[in-house]
């Protein structure tokens, strides 16, 4: 587990989502950047993969999600359950008016 391998969250409401660790803080601790919020992880909530990314120090996020598609890592874009009941309780609104 070295600096710079590509990993997936496998607990918390990143599940699923593809980061890289930046930063090894002990052996039970990291700090991951990627599809996921730049913070500190326990090392027991991640899969680690096999691949590896060349990572400057000073890297942004930007940088990092360009390198993970570029290797292949693509994360799904979700949508979250409030917005689509938002839009379904518009349109009942709209095709309730026009009756």
């Amino acid at each position: 587990m070295e600096v710079g391998r590509i990993c997936q969250k496998i607990m918390g409401r990143e599940k699923g989502k593809y980061c890289v660790i930046i930063e090894k803080i002990d052996t039970n601790f990291v700090i991951i950047d990627g599809y996921v919020k730049k913070r500190k992880c326990n090392v027991n909530h991640l899969k680690i993969l096999d691949k590896n990314l060349e990572l400057d120090k000073k890297i942004s996020k930007e940088d990092i999600i360009k390198k993970l598609e570029k290797e292949g890592f693509k994360q799904k874009e979700t949508v979250k359950i409030k917005e689509k009941f938002k839009k379904v309780t518009k349109d009942k609104k709209k095709n309730e008016r026009k009756k």
